[in-house]
């Protein structure tokens, strides 16, 4: 799924080339190492070791800042704010629309940023499971987003504590490489706060509305965490209608839906 248009391949390919031939010539020194004498030998395997190392960063400084002029970007004091031109149709829509949905996946795997509608797509299939389950009876006012639950990574097992504790493991506090940078350290620190004081045996000792409360506080727990994630997807999906990819997908206007946050539920 990448683009060469970010020349992660061709930048790739030259350090690999520069590293092979490092190799070769090393191999080449140490066969002809004892008729020049060791101290030669050894001597110039470090040289080479060097301008190895000084080519490759060579490369990738090179690559970088050719993609940063191509694009621009040398003009630019701070970060840019790339608006969605007018007249595109929003991101709810967008993920509403099985095509746009895969080509948007492309660009964020191109900007190394995928995991964000995989983390959103994980929360609303945790925050319907509570439903489908019939535990509760909506999804309340809370956090609610287009994203297909058909991306979801995780499924519920045996108690919707460690459904959350595995969500939080994947994208928030693990090491996961579907780690989510796009959430801030506040809300980060809140979720990692609340689920290490939940106990999985309440979900069977609790009951009435204890027990409602508890699964409502359960619901909502990742709420912030996707607030702050859809922020930065629809920053994201602007720069998307800006490539030839998304020139060529015809979303179909169904309706005007988005994205919400919002406070805890209280009532079901």
């Amino acid at each position: 799924l990448l683009d060469d248009n970010f020349f992660i391949r061709q930048e790739i390919l030259i350090e690999f080339r520069i590293f092979a031939t490092m190799f070769i010539i090393g191999g080449i020194l140490i066969i002809f190492g004892p008729p020049m004498g060791w101290n030669w030998a050894g001597f110039f395997l470090t040289e080479l070791s060097v301008v190895t190392i000084l080519g490759m960063c060579f490369v990738a400084t090179y690559w970088v800042m050719r993609k940063t002029y191509s694009v621009g970007l040398d003009s630019v004091n701070g970060i840019p704010n790339i608006q969605l031109p007018a007249g595109s149709p929003p991101l709810s829509l967008a993920l509403r629309d099985r095509k746009a949905t895969t080509e948007f996946i492309r660009h964020l795997v191109n900007e190394v940023s995928v995991e964000n509608i995989f983390f959103l797509s994980d929360v609303m299939a945790y925050k319907k499971s509570f439903v489908r389950i019939n535990k509760l009876r909506s999804l309340g006012n809370g956090f609610n987003c287009e994203v297909g639950t058909q991306l979801a990574r995780l499924i519920y097992r045996r108690t919707f504590t460690h459904y959350a504790w595995a969500i939080s493991k994947t994208y928030i506090d693990g090491s996961s490489s579907l780690y989510v940078t796009a959430i801030s350290d506040e809300n980060r620190a809140d979720v990692t706060e609340k689920l290490e004081d939940q106990d999985p045996s309440r979900e069977s000792s609790e009951d009435g509305a204890k027990l409602i409360q508890l699964l409502e506080e359960l619901q909502n727990v990742f709420d912030d965490c996707a607030g702050d994630v859809y922020d930065q997807l629809k920053k994201s999906y602007a720069r998307f209608a800006y490539t030839p990819q998304f020139a060529r997908v015809n979303i179909r206007r169904n309706g005007p839906t988005g994205a919400t946050g919002g406070g805890k539920q209280t009532k079901r």
